[in-house]
């Protein structure tokens, strides 16, 4: 091997580089010793000339931001392949040989130091991290359960709530601006055993496993489709040319902390589809695959046109739309929104529509959402 490829053939001391993809730059010592190696195409080897230096005090010179930022000057390409040209432009600090002796002794020294310190810092990052989702979760189900402030009875129950949301409508759909069908809500209430009972029309059932925890006397369970009016936006059909182009999100660019809305695509919208398609300033935007709940508020002055990945909430009434948007923050977090799928789960109409909720008064959910973003901006 050394003879027919004394160029390829690594021996111990070499040092390996990796030249190609997402590996570039990675380098490691050979102290391999015995049966000969042959480098492939996708490696470099690195070996002073004679007794000019030391092979550890190079290796640790590749390991260097200062040795990979030069490399990464020259690089070009989605796919980056790197060759002896390239490696032969690096500049390289060259001290004498037995400092550069001393220097790698006292590195090796250090090291173990540094990967303690890194390990330490990793677990004290993640134990971080941890605590930090713990008291989201603590906090956000504090609220929700109606512990997080107390209960005021002046500021009237979720009951008065229902019954305004049942008058808007029976108003809309004697305006023609909702099927007489959506009047058949779901009423929920506790009977005299203790359990729960839903009421739909004439039909009544038990849900008393469906119920997550008690609520307080003038808080009410309600189905998500019950107080707020839900939708889907547009499927992408290349086919369908006719309409309006207009520029729609979908749910890569809806995430909890905002929206990113740089290189917005457009899709041609008609005219029965805008109304329905397009979100406005205060909507509740849930997506229904993916990162499934995922939520976020459009709290933009423009509207915004939706695909169909996307689901737009609107509360039939004024409602803290911050509140059920933290709701579906502690859902995701404790994964109580499922889905149904083979491969990609999703969080489809009917099982948002069929989503329980706590319902307190109205003031009670502003001054819950005041509380929460509180002890949140205390976490950060």
């Amino acid at each position: 091997y050394n003879d027919k490829y004394p160029h390829f053939t690594l021996k111990q001391g070499d040092i390996v580089c990796a030249c190609s993809g997402g590996s570039w730059g990675k380098s490691a010592l050979f102290n391999v010793k015995g049966t000969p190696v042959i480098l492939n195409t996708s490696t470099l080897r690195l070996r002073y000339f004679s007794d000019l230096g030391c092979n550890l005090y190079l290796y640790h010179i590749t390991k260097s931001s200062f040795f990979k930022n030069q490399l990464a000057e020259q690089l070009s390409g989605m796919q980056p392949n790197f060759g002896y040209t390239h490696y032969s432009k690096v500049l390289l600090p060259l001290p004498p040989l037995r400092e550069q002796k001393r220097i790698s002794e006292l590195i090796e020294q250090i090291l173990p130091y540094i990967f303690k310190y890194n390990s330490a810092q990793e677990i004290l990052n993640n134990l971080n991290n941890d605590i930090s989702i713990k008291l989201k979760k603590s906090i956000l189900q504090e609220a929700i359960q109606g512990k997080l402030v107390p209960q005021i009875a002046e500021e009237g129950t979720a009951q008065e709530l229902l019954e305004q949301i049942k008058f808007e409508k029976q108003k809309l759909v004697k305006e023609g601006k909702l099927k007489k069908s959506a009047l058949a809500d779901s009423i929920i209430y506790k009977g005299d055993d203790n359990k729960y009972y839903e009421q739909i029309d004439k039909e009544t059932k038990e849900i008393t496993e469906d119920i997550l925890f008690d609520l307080p006397n003038k808080w009410q369970w309600c189905r998500i489709g019950t107080i707020f009016m839900h939708n889907n936006g547009k499927q992408l059909n290349k086919g369908n040319s006719k309409g309006k182009l207009m520029k729609y999100i979908t749910t890569s660019n809806l995430y909890w902390d905002g929206f990113v809305l740089d290189n917005l695509k457009e899709m041609p919208f008609e005219k029965n589809e805008i109304d329905r398609c397009m979100a406005v300033k205060g909507d509740l935007l849930v997506c229904e695959g993916g990162d499934i709940g995922r939520s976020c508020i459009w709290n933009y002055d423009f509207p915004i046109m939706l695909q169909n990945h996307i689901h737009k909430l609107r509360s039939y009434i004024p409602l803290c739309t911050k509140f059920f948007y933290y709701i579906f923050n502690l859902y995701n977090l404790t994964r109580l929104i499922g889905g149904k799928g083979i491969g990609i789960q999703g969080f489809s109409s009917k099982a948002l529509h069929n989503t329980l909720v706590p319902l307190p008064p109205l003031k009670e959910q502003y001054r819950i959402v005041t509380q929460i973003e509180k002890l949140f901006e205390q976490l950060r």
